[in-house]
């Protein structure tokens, strides 16, 4: 089994140092946003860790406003689905948690977003893609 499969915490670690990195296949270097047991390109079984791209485009989110699980009992929380900037293929979506702010009419599909790192309670960094705001003419702001 690959590398990417039998050691997770190589993704917390880096978390922990301010790095964002995401599974890529050792044949022909498909990122993903997530491990597999076999490249669906070229079927080889070798994963790296590779450096994750920083910034990418909102491509969904919800924010939901009920406890569902006591442990995680923040309301509102809101998870988005962003397309990651992976140059040379395909759509990578990274599924990711989002700041709470701004409000849900305030963000847009394909708005772009850039990686920052949250603190979790159990002491580990998290990455979190947050959206980007520009000013408006009027003193306002604006998706970007």
């Amino acid at each position: 089994m690959s590398a990417a499969l039998t050691q997770p915490a190589a993704f917390w670690k880096a978390a922990r140092e301010g790095r964002f990195v995401l599974p890529a296949c050792g044949g022909c270097g498909r990122v993903r946003a997530f491990p597999v047991v076999r490249c669906h390109v070229c079927r080889s079984t070798d994963q790296n860790w590779v450096e994750g791209p920083r910034e990418g485009r909102l491509y969904s989110w919800t924010t939901t406003w009920r406890v569902l699980h006591p442990r995680f009992s923040a309301v509102p929380f809101r998870v988005g689905l962003v397309e990651l900037d992976v140059e040379g293929q395909d759509a990578v979506l990274f599924v990711s948690a989002m700041p709470a702010e701004p409000a849900d009419d305030e963000l847009a599909v394909g708005q772009r977003v850039v990686l920052e790192f949250t603190g979790l309670p159990d002491g580990r960094r998290a990455p979190v893609f947050a959206p980007v705001f520009v000013m408006a003419a009027d003193g306002g702001r604006t998706c970007t």
